[in-house]
């Protein structure tokens, strides 16, 4: 039987328990009566005292969230202290039961409680795609199936209305509304999952800075990573930038019920220098961060909520961390497979912080994922997690550089991290895939979608090198603003005639593999509306990624001649069907607004595709090889 996550104990007896109706009669008490959870259909709960199959009884010896169930030839047993533990209960009978279609069920006793306190998942919704409120109902219900119960949606500048400032919006802006955040948090609630405000309010405040330039610490920006970036960090100093982040803070806090609020304060990457140098060089920059996150602390506390912050900056400057408050929660982030948790989690253990570890779902930057980074990260950050005695996780599923990989790509992590939180086992990546085709595409005895999502996801082994947080594909997508609008192919040719994904053999070796994939993924059934969804997301990923990698493969000196020929024939056509299902599944998935700046750079390479002329070429290419 499989059961995800796994149990923390199962006990196979003998005989079975046989019920021939359609629904499961279950009897219920005052604590599980508030559980709305019916089994897709297949529960139907009543009172003690009417005729049941299987009854819930509370037993308050049993942890928050611990539940036991047991199964004899008479009926079954739930036990549980709380709704928690009894939605739990009730989500592994659904799981026994979908498994059972002969209507018997094999007597066995099983006892279960997560490892993690904290299984927590958050979701980008800054970076230009602001998801449809049916869109993120639809990943509560995911994250619910998997026993998570903390749910976060990262937000900075003005992705979420808030109402002290509706003079900045303007209509063609589709922010995430407060009535929409309280419609997801009630439902999220009932699925035992804390929906927790997450807003930035130091770094990322770029969109802010463009309305009070005043408060930036360095106005016309900074130099870095080879490029000019606009002013993204606030000025702690500054009473008026604390006062400006405690209103639209104010305003995020009166949607929410949850006890906790996610700050962030991470990567304020001027802080230090402009107008906090002076500052800076007496205290340290390390002092200089922690004095204001204890400000925005205190306004938390006095909200009576428990805040959150991102742990790059302390990490920097150790000798803060014995300085920070109990009740405020270190959240440690690290994407890469060999980012240090065993290190950073033990020095926070060793010092009573309370943290969380940050793992990533490594789809940004990417348009297919990064398989073998995705495991790694998340095995780490719950390993050492556990071993340190932390609260949990938050599994961070970023939007950089306009959000392009679809959904679907983050699927594998959100599997694979619910399992492994709730409990660690050896099983649990392979049953990454299974869970994706049993439970996702609701496939019975077919392992396809699961094992395609992983193998895309695994394209990136071939390249040359290990990338830190990101892939090489992604060069082409971040380079194309600086092109030449006026001779793109000179430009285009230039930045990518020795890329590594243009060379023989990393091209003829991914180029059979995309076809491979679409025929796996046509003869696969989806069976409804989400998982038909997902199908064409993949889909969708595949030809991105052929589409991009070929327009890299024409700049290479090796494609000439007739293959050069047809592959830009081929691109022509497909390009522009790509770009349609891109945009198509944008509008089903997401609000509109910023569509647009997340499209340019494949619209500029749309651009280029267009003026090629391919008969032309060929024609040059036949007179002068005869």
């Amino acid at each position: 039987m499989n059961l995800y996550p796994e149990v923390k104990r199962y006990e196979k007896r003998e005989g079975y328990f046989e019920h021939r109706l359609v629904q499961l009669l279950i009897a219920h008490n005052k604590i599980s009566e508030t559980v709305t959870y019916d089994g897709k259909g297949l529960f139907q709960f009543v009172g003690e005292e009417d005729h049941h199959q299987a009854i819930m009884l509370v037993d308050p010896k049993l942890g928050e969230e611990a539940y036991t169930i047991e199964v004899t030839e008479d009926g079954i047993t739930m036990k549980h202290s709380t709704k928690k533990g009894a939605f739990y209960a009730l989500i592994t009978l659904y799981q026994i039961l979908s498994q059972m279609p002969d209507k018997g069920i094999p007597c066995l006793y099983i006892e279960d409680e997560p490892e993690l306190k904290v299984r927590g998942y958050m979701l980008d919704i800054a970076r230009n795609k602001v998801p449809k409120l049916q869109t993120l109902m639809a990943i509560v219900d995911l994250l619910a199936e998997l026993k998570y119960n903390h749910f976060e949606l990262y937000v900075e500048g003005l992705a979420f209305y808030y109402p002290s400032f509706k003079d900045l919006y303007h209509t063609r802006m589709t922010p995430f509304k407060p009535s929409e955040f309280k419609k997801l948090e009630a439902y999220a609630n009932q699925n035992m999952i804390d929906l927790v405000p997450c807003h930035n309010g130091l770094g990322h405040m770029t969109e802010w800075l463009t309305h009070y330039p005043e408060l930036a610490i360095m106005p016309d920006g900074m130099f870095m990573w080879g490029a000019h970036r606009s002013a993204s960090t606030i000025n702690p100093l500054d009473p008026k930038s604390l006062e400006l982040v405690e209103r639209f803070y104010k305003d995020a806090l009166r949607s929410s019920h949850s006890s906790y609020f996610h700050m962030n304060l991470d990567e304020p990457y001027e802080l230090g220098h402009g107008k906090t140098k002076e500052v800076a060089d007496q205290i340290g920059v390390g002092q200089l961060y922690l004095d204001y996150v204890l400000k925005l602390a205190a306004f938390m506390k006095k909200n009576k909520r428990t805040p959150l912050i991102w742990g790059d900056v302390l990490n920097h400057y150790p000798e803060t961390l014995e300085k920070l408050p109990k009740d405020i929660i270190f959240v440690d982030w690290g994407y890469d497979k060999d980012y240090p948790f065993e290190r950073t989690l033990k020095r926070l253990g060793d010092l009573g912080v309370s943290f969380m570890a940050a793992p990533g779902t490594s789809s940004w930057n990417s348009i297919t994922g990064r398989t073998s980074s995705m495991i790694e990260n998340i095995k780490q950050a719950c390993i050492h997690t556990k071993r340190n005695h932390g609260l949990g996780i938050l599994l961070t599923d970023w939007g950089d550089f306009g959000h392009l990989q679809t959904n679907v790509i983050s699927l594998p992590a959100i599997v694979y991290a619910g399992l492994e939180s709730w409990r660690s086992h050896t099983s649990n990546t392979n049953s990454i895939r299974y869970f994706i085709d049993h439970k996702v595409f609701n496939h019975a005895t077919h392992y396809n979608f699961g094992q395609i999502l992983l193998d895309m996801g695994n394209y990136v082994d071939l390249e040359q090198r290990y990338m830190s947080n990101g892939t090489q594909i992604m060069s082409i997508l971040w380079q194309a603003k600086y092109f030449d609008q006026n001779n793109l192919a000179k430009s285009i040719k230039e930045a990518f005639a020795k890329h590594p994904y243009g060379h023989d053999d990393f091209y003829k070796t991914i180029q059979p593999r995309f076809q491979m994939w679409r025929d796996q993924v046509k003869r696969c059934i989806a069976r409804n509306n989400n998982a038909y969804l997902y199908r064409e997301e993949i889909l969708l990923s595949i030809d991105m990624l052929e589409m991009l990698i070929s327009i890299i493969r024409l700049q290479n000196k090796a494609c000439r001649g007739e293959e050069y020929i047809k592959l830009i024939k081929y691109v022509k056509v497909k390009y522009v069907h790509m770009m349609r299902a891109f945009i198509r599944n944008w509008k089903m998935r997401n609000k509109f607004s910023k569509l647009v700046e997340s499209v340019e750079p494949l619209l500029i390479y749309d651009k280029y595709i267009e003026n090629l002329v391919p008969d032309v070429m060929y024609q040059e290419y036949t007179s002068v090889k005869h």
